[in-house]
């Protein structure tokens, strides 16, 4: 519980910086504000400045439609499918390579950015069909011997574990084939170590990982 309340006062350190930041913009200038976070998008509010959101609800101005995840391990064929909304308009976009919809709502961010500096949504398509998974981030690999690797090593929290496990539960395997999770010590958690380690541990458990191997003294929990 202690750990839980000191996350919470961070976040809300952090809130109110954004806020600060929001409230300082210009007139001329532009706050883009992802629609589906109901404290971000309040901050509309408190700006003189012009604003776009983002986002998979359909009240957002830049938004996702017809999310479709390509998930075949066997054929190593990866991506999201979604069309990208806005102004009445819409164009189909391919992330390949991506196994989270969390890099779709950057995508979205990106492409607001975009569109206030002018590129149309064509543009815009073309442009996200290049992007690449940063290096430890829910990157997919090939493996030897037909296996598939997702590297999530670059940092981790429970919220990310969370996600890189989600990631694993909706990859379609061949028939006999098996889901490893490796996951290593979470650090920076203060009071809520012990337990972020165990709801991890536990998450593992609901989606439907076969093995899971821990490193490190803290993942011990």
């Amino acid at each position: 519980r202690g750990g839980l309340a000191s996350i919470k006062g961070l976040l809300d350190i952090i809130k109110k910086y954004i806020e600060l930041l929001v409230k300082c913009l210009p007139l001329y200038g532009w706050a883009v504000l992802n629609y589906d976070d109901e404290r971000v998008r309040q901050m509309r509010k408190d700006t003189e400045a012009r604003v776009l959101t983002f986002g998979f609800a359909k009240e957002a101005e830049v938004a996702a439609r017809e999310l479709k995840n390509i998930r075949e391990a066997e054929n190593k064929n990866f991506g999201i499918n979604f069309k990208l909304a806005h102004n009445g308009s819409a164009v189909p976009v391919l992330l390949p390579d991506v196994l989270s919809g969390t890099t779709v709502m950057a995508a979205l961010a990106a492409s607001a950015v975009a569109i206030i500096y002018g590129f149309n949504l064509v543009e815009i398509s073309q442009a996200l069909k290049n992007f690449k998974s940063p290096p430890g981030r829910l990157a997919a690999i090939d493996g030897i011997k037909g296996t598939l690797v997702i590297d999530d090593t670059y940092n981790s929290s429970p919220q990310s574990s969370f996600a890189a496990l989600e990631a694993m539960e909706n990859v379609v395997l061949k028939r006999g084939a098996r889901k490893f999770a490796v996951l290593g010590d979470m650090l920076e958690l203060g009071s809520y170590t012990e337990e972020g380690h165990r709801e991890t541990g536990r998450a593992a458990v609901r989606r439907g990982i076969d093995v899971l191997a821990t490193v490190g003294e803290r993942a011990r929990d």
